[in-house]
């Protein structure tokens, strides 16, 4: 069973864990994180042992849906460079949680079974990185579209960011769409679907 988890810090940021030890080694006080969640939607505290060192305190309840939905929109619109998958917002608590856990795990991915469908064009790109490195090299993105192993369907789009900082590259960021019937994409599977990147 997976016993993986994401992160909210002070600043209202998110990161993806692969385990309890992995979260640990990236926190060095015990507010430094706001919340984090796992897969049930538990959430937890971090807290001094008895070693002095940081722990994963016991379960503080579940996630508040309606908080949870908005710091995820706000982080998202605040950095789509960081957040490039925009998808619909339906569902209750256990939605969005689930949401924020497939999302943040194929943003951090290090392989994953996307299809990337250009007119007639089709190829598998194993990230949202290289995705994103075939599109960059087109003039348009308009008969792109994206599908990811969750079955979720794509129209990319470039996103410049902040007007006050007009050089800066346009990135692509992918905003979620109706699949067709019967449209041509990874299916849906049981489990983990995405190999994670290390962290350093």
């Amino acid at each position: 069973m997976m016993e993986d988890f994401f992160a909210v810090n002070e600043g209202g940021d998110f990161s993806y864990y692969r385990s309890e030890e992995e979260l640990l080694r990236d926190f060095e006080y015990v507010n430094e994180a706001s919340s984090i969640v796992d897969r049930a939607g538990h959430t937890y505290g971090l807290e001094i042992g008895p070693d002095r060192a940081l722990r994963l305190g016991r379960s503080l309840g579940t996630v508040e849906g309606r908080w949870l939905r908005q710091t995820w929109n706000a982080a998202v619109h605040r950095n789509v460079r960081e957040h490039p998958l925009q998808r619909f917002q339906v569902g209750g608590d256990a939605r969005i949680v689930r949401e924020v856990f497939e999302i943040l795990s194929l943003e951090r991915a290090e392989e994953a079974s996307w299809v990337l469908k250009v007119g007639a064009q089709v190829s598998h790109p194993k990230s949202i990185e290289e995705m994103s490195r075939m599109l960059g090299r087109r003039g348009s993105l308009d008969e792109a579209t994206a599908y990811d192993p969750y079955g979720h369907c794509y129209r990319p789009r470039r996103h410049r960011g902040r007007p006050s900082l007009p050089f800066v590259r346009r990135s692509i960021c992918y905003i979620e769409i109706p699949c067709a019937p019967g449209a041509r994409h990874a299916p849906a599977r049981e489990g983990d679907p995405v190999r994670r990147r290390s962290r350093p």
